[in-house]
């Protein structure tokens, strides 16, 4: 998107923290931050058109973008008369820090407006303004901030819902919860040309779950991606034959890598847990790994256990020994892996063998169930090691596989 048109883009903040890059930059296309750390050059919590700035020798924050997409919203200006950086606020002028070179003095303290910190310093018909009821003029950018820090405090799906909750927030996230429309989802939806009906069936219900989560909390009274329809999801077809896993390991000479993919195949985990997996979750005696906080946690209120083979246990061995605090599996420079950095490697190895350009991570997942399957297991037992409660899952995503493959003949 090009500086001339869409709405502001909102990177995600941190809830604490507000690092604010400088206007001079003039860079439209901020790359998808950190929820920790970004660069947040544009923010306004007010929906209304605030008044234009007084004429004068002013210098404004960048364009706001097309009105018609996202309502405009106050920005700090510069008045070199006065050397002092103000924001206009219901009719207002409000100084905001003293000479031109505090910019970034000048946005934290504006943000800090914008999110209620200092909500005396507003006038007060304005402050009274800024609340409402039903919560319908909360920022979008500000609602999924706040679930963000709730999922990562309670779920270990944080890297995912950010990846896909900071694309939303870029296009949308200075809309209210009032204004946001499910057409403008579709707007947005119908810009990911590459996403197929799994992964747009994915994001909406994380959209929805964003809104259901506020409602629970009692702070909105409706959601308005309530109507929204996902498309049905794409069932997961894709399996690894012997030959393929072979050619993926033996073109992996990376060993860190070679053990993130080993783990995943080998146990039939979600790779988002092998990849936050710690010393302290692993019982080498009894060959298992508990993790009281995963994906299901919240719905299953019991914890994951993940089962460990004997090579497997002999690899987790000489993992913790050698990473007793914190994840185990982590990269040739000692990072733990990311969503992003896992999703590079598969990318390469796609490219590398375009017949494996469907393969990705959570492959190995699909391979170990339906092999599983194939080589009769029976489903209680594979739903079990998959990490669900019944074998609905397992039946609706994986048994149309066994019926239709055969164990290889190696």
């Amino acid at each position: 998107m090009d500086g001339d048109s869409g709405p502001p883009q909102l990177p995600l903040r941190n809830a604490a923290t507000l690092l604010c890059s400088s206007a001079s930059d003039n860079n439209r296309n901020l790359p998808p931050a950190p929820h920790a750390k970004t660069a947040c050059d544009e923010f306004g919590a007010l929906h209304h058109k605030s008044p234009a700035p007084p004429s004068g020798d002013l210098e404004p924050a960048e364009n706001g973008g097309d009105e018609r997409a996202v309502p405009s919203s106050p920005k700090p200006w510069y008045r070199t008369q006065t050397d002092t950086w103000s924001v206009c606020l219901g009719g207002k002028q409000i100084p905001l820090a003293k000479g031109k070179r505090s910019k970034r003095e000048a946005d934290e303290e504006f943000h800090r407006l914008m999110l209620g910190d200092h909500r005396k310093a507003l006038p007060p018909a304005l402050a009274s303004a800024t609340q409402t009821v039903d919560g319908s003029n909360v920022l979008v950018a500000v609602l999924a901030d706040q679930f963000l820090d709730w999922v990562q405090l309670n779920l270990n799906c944080y890297d995912w819902c950010r990846q896909f909750l900071q694309q939303f927030v870029t296009t949308c996230g200075a809309l209210s919860v009032g204004e946001l429309k499910p057409y403008h989802v579709s707007q947005w939806l119908a810009t990911k040309t590459t996403w197929g009906p799994s992964t747009r069936c994915r994001v909406i219900g994380l959209l929805k779950q964003v809104f259901n989560w506020r409602i629970e909390q009692g702070l909105i009274t409706s959601n308005p991606l309530r109507s929204l329809k996902k498309p049905k999801a794409k069932r997961r077809e894709r399996i690894l034959n012997s030959a393929e896993l072979e050619k993926i390991f033996e073109a992996t000479s990376d060993e860190a890598f070679h053990d993130f993919l080993a783990a995943t195949s080998d146990t039939g985990a979600r790779p988002g847990e092998i990849r936050i997996l710690t010393a302290a979750q692993i019982d080498l005696q009894d060959g298992i790994c508990v993790l009281s906080k995963h994906k299901t946690s919240e719905k299953t209120n019991r914890p994951r256990v993940i089962y460990l083979t004997p090579t497997m246990t002999t690899l987790c061995s000489k993992l913790v020994e050698r990473w007793p605090t914190g994840p185990i599996f982590r990269n040739h420079r000692g990072v733990p892996w990311t969503v992003n950095a896992v999703r590079i490697r598969f990318r390469r190895l796609r490219s590398k063998f375009p017949e494996l350009r469907d393969v990705v991570a959570y492959t190995f997942r699909h391979t170990f169930a339906t092999n599983a399957l194939v080589n009769g297991v029976q489903i209680a037992t594979v739903a079990e090691l998959l990490g669900h409660t019944s074998t609905a899952m397992i039946e609706a995503h994986y048994g149309h596989l066994a019926t239709s493959t055969v164990p290889d003949s190696s």
